[in-house]
């Protein structure tokens, strides 16, 4: 069995990550997210169940603020009894995954401006640098397959996706860390970056989902445009290498 790393990078837009050496990697491309409405809970679902957007949204419930998948439903979480899962939107997203205070905030920093852009900037990098520590502390357990959800684009860029120049930092910053996880891994893993849609500045003012995703990996795998569900049968092939 192969060893599969997982990184869900939410909102990775693919015309940026592809100037990025670590978000690149080895074959990369776009993902089709039509059916998806682009909606995070629905997105990530698909990745890891390989089931069409439409039967997914019936095996979804709302639990709190967040839609979680049924307790049934089967997953590539499954597929190994060696799997590691942190932070996945449709089964244990991160407390502060949209918490009251950040969408205040993020609103705020879009249309008030100010200082509220450098409180959420800076809010933004706590938790990518707290989700980053965990990452790295769990790398070192025994495990088949390991997936991780950053929030973090989707979170960053609807309020910067206007500021080219901001986002692309915050795209170096981001490719700076990808790189010490690679270097953490080894070279014996197979790596696989994926999004589940894209961001796009509406008339130089309003950020908002595109439909194109984002994929990356370090082996070859062929691809051509692949659509969010068809990641779940890439991921077992992947395991069964």
């Amino acid at each position: 069995m192969g060893r599969v790393f997982i990184l869900g990078l939410d909102g990775l837009e693919w015309s940026i990550a592809k100037d990025y050496q670590n978000l690149k990697q080895r074959e990369w491309g776009r993902v089709d997210t039509r059916g998806t409405k682009t909606w995070t809970p629905l997105c990530w679902g698909c990745i890891i169940t390989g089931i069409e957007p439409q039967k997914l949204m019936k095996l979804l419930v709302k639990k709190g603020r967040y839609y979680l998948l049924r307790d049934d439903v089967k997953t590539i979480f499954d597929l190994t009894p060696r799997s590691i899962k942190l932070f996945i939107p449709c089964i244990n997203p991160h407390p502060r995954y949209w918490s009251k205070e950040d969408i205040e905030l993020m609103k705020k920093a879009l249309f008030v401006r100010g200082t509220y852009r450098i409180k959420f900037e800076l809010a933004c990098r706590s938790l990518l640098d707290q989700q980053f520590k965990e990452v790295m502390k769990h790398i070192s357990r025994e495990w088949d397959l390991f997936m991780v959800h950053f929030n973090n684009p989707d979170m960053f860029q609807h309020a910067f996706m206007c500021d080219l120049k901001k986002v692309k930092e915050f795209y170096r910053l981001l490719d700076s860390l990808v790189s010490k996880i690679w270097n953490r891994l080894g070279n014996d893993v197979i790596r696989l970056i994926v999004s589940d849609h894209g961001f796009k500045c509406h008339q130089g003012r309003v950020p908002f989902h595109s439909d194109d995703a984002f994929y990356s990996c370090n082996i070859e795998l062929r691809l051509k445009y692949p659509r969010l569900w068809d990641f779940y049968n890439i991921i077992r092939d992947l395991l069964r290498k």
